[in-house]
């Protein structure tokens, strides 16, 4: 008798990865087992004569078999309909059949987990900002996703592991392969202490086909992608695209702009990517709908103590000034206050909490205890009236 696994190890094995149309398949045919005993195929008309032909010729003895391996070598297999399976990968394109899975995924949908890629061929000033980052990143509590290629990955997943954290790397092909082989040892150390996932069927090659493919299931793992060095044909930015088309957020490394290996990072600023510096601009954007997972206080410097004059110094020197003159205002001091007229309800709550300090938008939902949609609205109102400007991050502040 066969078991539900089989079928999905068999619907991978036919369409592949990456491949769209099992979306259709899996919405059509919740039960796969279903779709392969009924014929299903015949009643998808998008299904073309090729991919027919393919369904016809992959042999459920095979998917027994690859199951049977997968066990002795003690990978899990999750699908679909496994509660294991992440939800943030569920409305991706081309959701995978089927992940195999080295360690243990843990909660992720429940995480914040950030993606960090670059290039192979990082600079040294790559390989520093992707140590800060990651480290801080992981500091804090979040989990890294990577690609377990050379350089920006290897640092990121390094860094996540010096400080306990878990990472989790997304393979370019199949799970009993590793590549590059250099990276063996660190591949094993993530294995132990997060996840080395691929959707490939076991035995694949390293093609180089497969990592643009799988680079829609690091920004799918993720809430956001942090592009660190790219050069201008990076399969980075393809990362960044794809987030961009799953709905999360990107962010760029600035750089220096005489580093061609930048150019790509350059160009995702041009377009809007959100630039940081740290892990703790990056944990901004979510640090109230993960308030319970990260730990924005780790990051925070001790108070500077050196060269501190005691209090009785101070108001000694004090006594001894004439008396101060009275302050020259400022332009924003001196400007004059805003027409409020026809402000009114939500709209004038949120003006009287914004200062000239940038506000996330969830801090403001928070503070006003008013739901997320409610708060935007106010926003856009406020902003065509010219009451607020918009800045990066989804931060507002008053003109």
């Amino acid at each position: 008798m066969s078991s539900a696994l089989e079928y999905w190890v068999w619907l991978g094995m036919a369409f592949g990865s990456g491949n769209g149309r099992t979306d259709e398949i899996i919405r059509r045919f919740p039960n796969i087992e279903e779709f392969y005993l009924s014929g299903g195929y015949r009643e998808i008309s998008q299904i073309t004569k090729g991919e027919t032909e393919r369904l016809v010729a992959a042999k459920l003895d095979d998917a027994k078999r690859i199951i049977e391996k997968m066990h002795k070598q003690g990978i899990t297999i999750i699908t679909p309909d496994d509660e294991r399976y992440p939800n943030r990968l569920r409305n991706i394109y081309g959701m995978p059949c089927v992940l195999y899975v080295d360690g243990e995924l843990g909660d992720l949908d429940n995480e914040l987990a950030v993606a960090m890629v670059g290039t192979r061929r990082c600079s040294d000033y790559g390989y520093r900002a992707a140590n800060k980052i990651a480290s801080e990143l992981a500091q804090a509590g979040s989990v890294i996703v990577s690609g377990l290629a050379a350089g920006i990955d290897t640092v990121c997943h390094t860094a996540a592991l010096k400080q306990d954290r878990r990472t989790i790397a997304v393979l370019g092909c199949g799970i009993d392969k590793t590549y590059p082989l250099q990276n063996k040892t660190l591949r094993e150390l993530i294995a132990k202490n997060g996840a080395v996932i691929s959707e490939f069927v076991p035995g694949m090659a390293p093609y180089a086909g497969n990592f643009p493919i799988r680079n829609r299931i690091i920004s799918g793992l993720s809430m956001g992608v942090v592009v660190v060095e790219a050069g201008e044909r990076s399969g980075s930015l393809i990362t960044a695209h794809v987030a961009l088309d799953q709905g999360k957020d990107v962010f760029a490394v600035p750089n220096d702009i005489f580093n061609e290996s930048a150019r790509g990072t350059f160009s995702l600023l041009r377009q809007g990517a959100i630039p940081v510096s740290s892990g703790l601009d990056v944990l901004e954007e979510y640090r109230y709908r993960f308030a319970g997972t990260i730990k924005l206080e780790k990051l925070q410097s001790a108070p500077n103590t050196k060269n501190k004059t005691s209090p009785a110094v101070v108001q000694t020197s004090l006594m001894n000034k004439a008396p101060l003159e009275e302050p020259e205002l400022t332009v924003q001091e001196r400007a004059p206050k805003p027409d409020l007229e026809g402000v009114t309800g939500d709209a004038l709550l949120v003006y009287h909490l914004l200062t000239n300090v940038p506000m996330h938008t969830e801090e403001i939902s928070i503070k006003l205890q008013k739901p997320i949609n409610q708060v935007l609205t106010a926003l856009t109102e406020l902003e065509i009236m010219g009451l607020v400007s918009a800045h990066s991050g989804k931060r507002y502040k008053r003109i």
